[in-house]
């Protein structure tokens, strides 16, 4: 949960410059499109399913299937978030590190210690 640290950071800090912008929008992205859509969509799906109980019925397959195809929907926008999140966040240190050897940093406290 470094992308709570992160974002806490920089909230505290104020979001003054460009490179903590995207810090925050890649932490805010990681925790509501990664680990919340995994906690509140993913694991009750595949909670459901390992309670269902197969009958060998036409039923079976109907099920799967709505399963199947909503699990891959929100998986996707998962694997989405997961790419923006890291887009996000190496943007980010690009800036610092471009701002940081500028002397654009001067007193001011890293984000990570």
């Amino acid at each position: 949960l470094a992308c709570c640290y992160v974002l806490f950071r920089c909230v505290k800090e104020g979001i003054r410059s460009p490179d903590h912008t995207l810090a925050a929008s890649g932490a805010l992205l990681l925790l509501v499109g990664e680990f919340l859509l995994t906690a509140f969509v993913h694991v009750p799906k595949n909670d459901a399913l390992a309670r269902y109980v197969v009958t060998g019925s036409g039923n079976d397959a109907t099920v799967w299937a709505k399963y199947f195809t909503s699990w891959t929907r929100w998986n996707h926008v998962r694997m989405l978030a997961s790419i923006a999140t890291s887009a996000l966040l190496a943007s980010a240190l690009s800036l610092r590190g471009a701002r940081l050897s500028a002397g654009g940093g001067a007193g001011t406290a890293p984000l990570m210690h």
